[in-house]
């Protein structure tokens, strides 16, 4: 009779002593009902009035996704814990299986720009953004004709068009509609990118978080957040409730880490579409890397936060609030176009967290 009471205090003391990293047990997706939690009202004052599909490529299938119908639609956040498979399972692809306790190679080439410095739009050639990835990452420029499509997934959407960056960059990937995601295996994948809405099928969110536990790198851009990021790995960001003022935020660097800050500055601007969600973060393991004062203004509660990472297991998960497209309505001109790099500053987070996953470089995050 003494032996239970033994065990539960055992029990309680593991429980206390889990550092803070590694992931919670997951939701049953598969039998749990999802029960939205009510969100404040955005608030008023909106510039926009439409938010419109991004442009796509010529030649590119047409998306599956569907504009999100009602609030609930977009918080239908889970609570819980999750299954075994989040950390027993064996790790997929080469980048995965490099040493995870491998000392990190570089250091961060940043540029030091004040606020306000080149506020206007510029017309931007996409060998742009190939000689940004040659000066950042010239080893992995030298070599990303080796790589698989298959390494690299983009998940389409609507409102944001990933690939046709990815493509400006020179890296190969394999783009699926989200629908097809709950018959798709992840095997093999070392980077996933979910563009906005990001309407992820429930059914692959099981799949989608023992993918990341076992070493991928997530990428999601802005309404992402609450439909997939927030209902597969609960408690870590939150969409706020408000929405962006305004289409254009200024920007600084708030973490200055060797692999997500190579070849950035620490000042720009920062392109928002209509209806942006801006996030709370919810724990003490997700790090801001970009951050805005005047967002944090007009929303306190999301700390003006423009781009978050945090670690999964043996994986990461980045979030920017906005787009990793250049989302105008000109070819090749980019509203926010960065001193010095060229391109956006958004755009250098996203595509130095696409080339670590691909290379599997670790993110010293403390």
């Amino acid at each position: 009779m003494l032996l239970l009471p033994c065990l539960l205090g055992l029990q309680a003391s593991t429980m206390a002593k889990e550092p803070v990293g590694m992931p919670k047990q997951a939701p049953d997706f598969r039998r749990q009902a999802v029960i939205p939690s009510p969100l404040p009202e955005p608030s008023a004052g909106s510039v926009f009035r439409v938010r419109t599909p991004a442009p796509s490529a010529v030649g590119q299938p047409s998306y599956d996704s569907a504009p999100l119908q009602g609030q609930a639609t977009r918080n239908a956040a889970l609570q819980g814990q999750a299954t075994r498979n989040d950390l027993s399972a064996p790790l997929q692809g080469q980048a995965m299986r490099n040493d995870l306790r491998a000392p990190l190679q570089g250091k961060a080439d940043i540029t030091r720009t004040y606020p306000g410095q080149s506020p206007e739009s510029k017309v931007v050639p996409p060998d742009a953004f190939r000689g940004w990835i040659e000066k950042a990452h010239p080893q992995f420029a030298l070599n990303v004709g080796r790589n698989s499509p298959r390494d690299l997934l983009e998940v389409k959407g609507i409102y944001d068009n990933s690939g046709k960056t990815l493509e400006a960059l020179g890296i190969p990937f394999e783009h699926i509609r989200t629908g097809t995601l709950k018959e798709r295996s992840l095997a093999g994948v070392k980077v996933m990118v979910i563009d906005c809405p990001g309407r992820v099928p429930r059914e692959a969110f099981q799949k989608i978080r023992d993918w990341v536990a076992q070493g991928g790198y997530l990428l999601s851009t802005d309404w992402s957040g609450d439909n997939a990021i927030q209902p597969i790995f609960p408690g870590y960001i939150q969409w706020t409730g408000q929405k962006n003022r305004d289409s254009m935020y200024p920007a600084e660097l708030a973490y200055t880490d060797p692999v997500l800050a190579t070849n950035l500055v620490t000042h720009s601007n920062w392109k928002m579409d209509i209806d942006c969600h801006p996030v709370r973060t919810l724990r003490q393991d997700v790090r801001v890397i970009a951050k805005s004062s005047q967002l944090a203004a007009e929303d306190p509660a999301s700390q003006g936060a423009l781009g978050v990472v945090f670690p999964f297991g043996r994986g990461y998960v980045m979030h920017l609030v906005g787009h990793f497209d250049n989302n105008t309505a000109l070819p090749n001109r980019i509203a926010d176009a960065a001193p010095v790099i060229r391109i956006s500053m958004r755009q250098a987070l996203a595509s130095n967290f696409v080339v670590a996953g691909l290379s599997g470089r670790r993110i010293p995050i403390k």
